[in-house]
Formats: C-alpha cells, sequence, structure tokens
C-alpha cells in the first residue's frame, strides 16, 4: 500500500527495480487529486504504474466478484492493481 499524501508518483519512480519484479503481484494507491500540490495528476501516477503492466481492479462484495478496470476508482479513493 503506498499513501504518502500526494507523493505517490515519486515513491514510484523510486520504486523501478521493485515494480520490474515478478515477484511483486499487487500494489494498493491512494488516488484523492493529492499529487496536484506537487503538479502531478491522479492519471500520471495511473499511467505510471500501469506501464509496468499492472492493471487496476475492482471487487463488488456482494457478488463476491473481481473485475479488471480500464482506469483508477473515482468513487473512493484506493485502487488495487495486479500485475496483468
Amino acid at each position: 500500500k503506498i499513501d504518502v499524501e500526494g507523493f505517490e508518483y515519486y515513491v514510484l519512480k523510486g520504486a523501478t527495480e521493485t515494480l520490474q519484479k515478478e515477484s511483486l503481484k499487487y500494489i494498493l494507491l491512494e488516488f484523492n487529486n493529492s499529487g496536484a500540490t506537487f503538479g502531478i495528476s491522479d492519471q500520471k501516477v495511473f499511467d505510471f504504474v500501469t506501464s509496468y503492466g499492472f492493471k487496476p481492479l475492482s471487487y463488488e462484495v456482494a457478488k463476491k466478484e473481481i473485475r479488471i478496470e480500464t482506469t483508477f476508482r473515482t468513487d473512493k479513493f484506493n485502487t488495487i492493481f495486479i500485475r496483468a
């Protein structure tokens, strides 16, 4: 889980070796536009993490269903990513 109050992009940029490791299966990121303080959009963070082969997921509790999504969650702050 990465929740660093808008500094997510820079943490990810510093973790490129880790992001390339096949052993890293999931990442949980918070998207709440706090990166705007540093001139970084949520879309830029999303584009960066997906460039490493990660796909966003959603989980519907009532149906016990996991779905691959096309973008980060806007209804809640946290988005789970899985390595494709």
